[in-house]
């Protein structure tokens, strides 16, 4: 094929990919990407509720939530749902993800005819569990409004506290967020019940960092958690997020280093060469992070493409086709996006002219 088709052909590819998901495809019965609005008007024209799936192509847990939704079960339930999907990274989907802050994934979003959000789910829920959430939203008996009625009966109930600050940090709602969540700060201060680091952990990544963009703040709450309470779980999850805020803030050597000082295991060394990705750094040592997950454990595809994307990105060529060929090798079916990167790095390399 001469260059310049192959070139036309590779932006053909791409704009593909941009106009529509890069991931895995939709299960039966969901509209891929469609124009939102239209979409809503047609489901309050037959009283209908809108399902909307807002995840992105490099999220590991959307695609498990895929695999629930494609389950029989979950199928023949969700029928009655108008089911849109949305990659929150392109086309539609931005926009739907900042309508609603979609800032955790996969969100889940049931909305009523009228466009406004009755409730949502987050995370990679297996089927039952999955089915049992959509229907308290369906239901009322979830919703925010329910859940406030429900803790103003019962004010004593610190865990309902802590759902709620999390649930309108997620929606990026600063003053309802931050009244349940101080309250709950203020009522178990040495974590003994487990909930004062998961109120600072909502607090710095949902609602300072990802919702709100308040890096200096995310990055006093969350080195705050860390401080507090080094033995909570969440100091161990809010490590990457502290680093968020703090590359956010332009020292990013210095997020580089406290990630690099956590690395031990395949997962997490692949963490690091993650957050070089997500965040466009060259760093040598990103590529050494990369290298040590895929030697600790060959066999994850993950880690051999996100190795590639690294190599790719400090100009290693020929090692970035080699190591997105090993991930290919071991994922089937190949992503799109793979496929797209692969047949780029062929038209580059001399050697597969």
């Amino acid at each position: 094929m001469p260059r310049r088709t192959a070139a036309l052909a590779l932006l053909a590819l791409a704009a593909s990919l941009v106009a529509g998901r890069a991931s895995a495809a939709l299960p039966e019965g969901w509209e891929d990407g469609p124009p939102l609005a239209p979409a809503v008007q047609r489901a309050a024209a037959a009283r209908k509720l809108v399902l909307v799936l807002v995840s992105t192509s490099w999220c590991p847990s959307c695609r498990v939530l895929e695999r629930s939704l494609a389950d029989a079960a979950v199928r023949a339930r969700l029928a009655p749902y108008l089911r849109l999907g949305y990659d929150a990274e392109a086309g539609e989907g931005v926009d739907v993800a900042r309508r609603y802050n979609a800032i955790a994934f996969p969100t889940l979003l049931v909305l009523g005819g009228d466009g406004r959000e009755r409730g949502r789910v987050t995370g990679d829920l297996p089927p039952a569990k999955l089915l049992a959430a959509l229907e308290r939203i369906r239901d009322g008996s979830e919703t925010l409004a329910a859940l406030e009625r429900q803790l103003a009966r019962s004010p004593g109930d610190l865990a309902l506290a802590l759902k709620l600050g999390s649930e309108w940090a997620l929606r990026g709602e600063r003053t309802r967020a931050l009244r349940h969540l101080e309250r709950v700060l203020a009522a178990d201060p040495e974590n003994r019940r487990g909930l004062a680091a998961a109120a600072l952990y909502a607090r710095g990544k949902y609602l300072e960092l990802r919702s709100r963009k308040e890096y200096a703040a995310a990055e006093r709450t969350l080195a705050e958690l860390r401080r507090r309470f080094p033995r909570a779980r969440e100091a161990s999850a809010a490590l990457y997020s502290l680093a968020q805020a703090i590359h956010a803030l332009g020292r990013s050597a210095a997020a580089l280093e406290l990630l690099e000082g956590w690395a031990r295991s395949a997962d997490e060394h692949d963490t690091v060469a993650w957050f070089c990705l997500r965040q466009g750094l060259r760093a040598p040592a990103c590529l050494r992070h990369a290298e040590q997950a895929t030697a600790l454990k060959a066999s994850d595809s993950s880690y051999w493409s996100n190795r590639s994307e690294l190599e790719e990105l400090l100009g290693k060529r020929e090692a970035a086709l080699a190591s997105l060929r090993r991930a290919l090798a071991l994922r089937s079916p190949a992503e799109a996006r793979d496929r797209l990167r692969l047949k780029r790095l062929e038209a580059a390399s001399p050697k597969t002219r």
